[in-house]
């Protein structure tokens, strides 16, 4: 084993080995910037390159591990400066895109490098040692235990959303229920498809991840007409971002322990980044004693996230490694290339392929490294983006929102997709309801149920519950959730400003029989319906078979029961600080201007797509908004910057390398129609 090792760590001195390395950290690095780029779907189009082009399993498997496992590193840029987050970045959108509001974004991706480095180092360390001793454990993880750890995720991120406990957890619900539209894995139940083909496989997770958080945030802040920071350019420099890496170092003791927090999560099976993400967050502000910060913008919870998202692939790479399970959806992909290269996972991955393991540990803290060493180099001019007014951002942002639907969801069933949940991320946004909690239940439902009901099925409901690992994990997702509640309590005050402390007051002092005959507002119509939907649920699902009817009748049971009590007791309340970003153009005067320009512009945007084709229109898109909305030299620049940007999106990855095929739009047929 030892001579394997050594066989492996020679692979240091070769030019093939560093020409991996730096293309996955070239090609990861892209992913982070680009938003709209997933890992899975570069390292989707890579493995067929990668098998045909290197013949050295080593060389394949590190370069397709580089890519997957710190492409995490540098997404907090877009998360941070331009409020696009993805599934896993939700915690850094949070508290880090209100620091970069507030000019304090450099300082912020400084610290979060520094997190980010240092965390990827700790899992790389933890997955040499780990591997040896951690299998047996891994072994007994079954669908009992893995179901409990997603509904444990769902349990923390619910508490979290201290100010709407009731629309935390129902929009928890919601996500779960979605999560149930398709083809029922168990029974094959249409569930909720409408008879619709492309709803037989669900809903697509990307589609509506840029619905319900990239699409309202572009919305938002291009209605207000500023730029991201309003404290312009003073603290954009250098010196700032080494300013913020060195805070980041001051708090190494909570980044090393949200980094082995990280690690233990992504050696469970199942979780995913989003999850390790919240989960690490919670932990982070239960064992903190000044709670007054967070939601607000907070370093802290910044690196809580980060810290814990870039050590989790040290952990993913346990199961994989250990016995073939993927700890997350990129080792998916490095499994199936360890097996196309005839590498099976399990004890000969410390034996005869030890020289794999090990290089993929060094790889990944190699990486890391220099992902932190081009973060800190960059981020001075990146961090610039924020001092230009959001619209020109938003040129480029939007189309490639769509374009990103259109390639991960069947088409335009994936466009459909984006323009159904834009308008619900907005509404959350305008009513002070946590999103996150329904992506989140979206991403675990699917987890949950199966994992649940296969559990059921093996053990029984009373073996189920006793088994060892599983009833540890249920009392301490009990306990966990109790001690938050009781700690939100006083999170929940401090994060009130005095409008929310009068607004209490005066509800609390409401009778009864007021607060029914409190005046109804928009969002009480939004509640009614979600109470629309809960019971289309209950009665559209009385027809399946009973494995497939339970979670979406459990679901809207639940939705049903808090949203009465919100509306019968909860009427006149003002909704408290809630672990989200709310309207920020709500008290712009201009706002409202903005925002009917931009609706014209979307619809002329919609028309384009459907006349002359999606890339083209989003082409044309991302010429004429700044023209139309900014003023000057700036908009120009931005208009031909844009252009740049969506057509090497739409033309040169998706067309050219990609090969995505683009159907006739369905008004440039009809007008064609017309001709003939």
């Amino acid at each position: 084993m030892v001579d394997t090792i050594l066989a492996g760590l020679a692979h240091l001195a070769t030019l093939s080995y560093w020409g991996a390395l730096l293309t996955g950290v070239f090609v990861a690095a892209l992913i982070g910037l680009l938003p709209g780029v997933g890992t899975p779907m570069v390292m989707a189009i890579a493995i067929p390159f990668i098998l045909f082009t290197i013949e050295d399993p080593l060389i394949g498997i590190v370069l397709l591990a580089t890519i997957g496992g710190v492409s995490s590193s540098l997404d907090t840029v877009p998360t941070i400066l331009l409020g696009y987050p993805s599934a896993a970045t939700q915690v850094t959108f949070l508290e880090g895109h209100q620091l970069a509001e507030r000019g304090k974004a450099a300082h912020t991706l400084g610290a979060t490098y520094a997190a980010a480095g240092l965390g990827g180092i700790v899992g790389a360390i933890a997955l040499v040692i780990t591997i040896p001793i951690i299998r047996p454990f891994i072994l007994n993880f079954g669908y009992s235990e893995i179901a409990a750890m997603a509904i444990f995720g769902i349990a923390m991120v619910s508490v979290l959303s201290s100010g709407a406990m009731a629309k935390g957890i129902t929009a928890g619900m919601i996500g779960l229920l979605l999560s149930a539209v398709g083809v029922h894995w168990g029974t094959g139940t249409e569930r909720f498809t409408f008879g619709d083909l492309n709803l037989s496989d669900g809903l697509p997770m990307i589609a509506m991840t840029l619905g319900i958080f990239a699409l309202p945030e572009v919305f938002d802040l291009s209605a207000t007409g500023k730029a991201v920071s309003s404290k312009g350019v003073a603290v954009i420099s250098n010196k700032e971002v080494i300013e913020g890496a060195k805070a980041g170092m001051k708090r190494w003791k909570i980044t090393i322990r949200h980094s082995l927090l990280g690690v233990f999560l992504g050696m469970v099976p199942g979780i995913g980044g989003a999850v390790i993400d919240w989960l690490s967050y919670a932990v982070g502000v239960a064992l903190s004693k000044d709670k007054s910060q967070f939601g607000r913008g907070s370093l802290d919870g910044v690196i809580f996230a980060e810290s814990a998202q870039n050590s989790k692939e040290g952990g993913q790479a346990i199961p994989t490694l250990a016995f073939g399970v993927p700890g997350g959806l990129s080792w998916v992909f490095i499994l199936y290339a360890m097996l196309a290269y005839n590498i099976a996972p399990g004890p000969q991955m410390l034996d005869r392929h030890a020289d794999i393991t090990i290089m993929i540990a060094v790889s990944f803290g190699i990486a890391n490294l220099i992902m932190v060493a081009i973060g800190l180099c960059m981020t001075a001019q990146l961090a610039k983006l924020t001092t230009i007014p959001y619209i020109g951002i938003a040129a480029v942002i939007l189309p490639i929102s769509f374009l990103s639907a259109f390639q991960s969801g069947d088409g335009w069933f994936g466009v459909i997709i984006l323009l159904v949940f834009a308008p619900v991320g907005l509404l959350m946004k305008a009513y002070r309801w946590p999103r996150a909690p329904l992506i989140l239940g979206f991403i675990l439902g699917g987890v949950i149920e199966k994992n649940l009901q296969s559990a059921l099925s093996a053990h029984g409901a009373i073996s189920f519950i006793t088994r060892p690992i599983t009833l540890t994990l249920i009392v301490i997702t009990v306990a966990t959730t109790v001690l938050l509640m009781r700690s939100n309590r006083s999170t929940a005050a401090a994060m009130q400003d005095d409008e929310d402390i009068v607004a209490a007051q005066a509800h609390a002092s409401l009778s009864l029989r007021d607060r029914l005959l409190a005046p109804w507002r928009g969002e009480h119509l939004f509640t009614l319906a979600l109470m629309a939907v809960a019971v289309y649920g209950i009665v559209g699902s009385a027809s399946y078979a009973d494995s497939a009817r339970f979670l979406p009748i459990a679901t809207c049971s639940v939705v049903l029961v808090l949203m009465s009590f919100q509306l019968i007791f909860g009427r006149g309340r003002r909704t408290g600080k809630i672990m989200d970003i709310g309207l920020r153009s709500a008290l712009v005067p201009e706002a409202l201007a903005n925002g009917v320009k931009l609706a014209i512009a979307m619809a002329c945007y919609l028309l384009a797509i459907s006349t002359i084709g999606l890339m083209y229109g989003s082409i044309l898109f991302a010429a004429c908004l700044p023209l139309a909305m900014m003023k000057g030299r700036s908009a120009v620049i931005t208009s031909i910057i844009g252009i740049l940007i969506v057509t090497g999106m739409s033309y040169g990855l998706l067309d050219y390398y990609m090969g995505v095929y683009w159907p006739e739009p369905y008004f440039g047929e009809w007008i064609a129609g017309l001709f003939k």
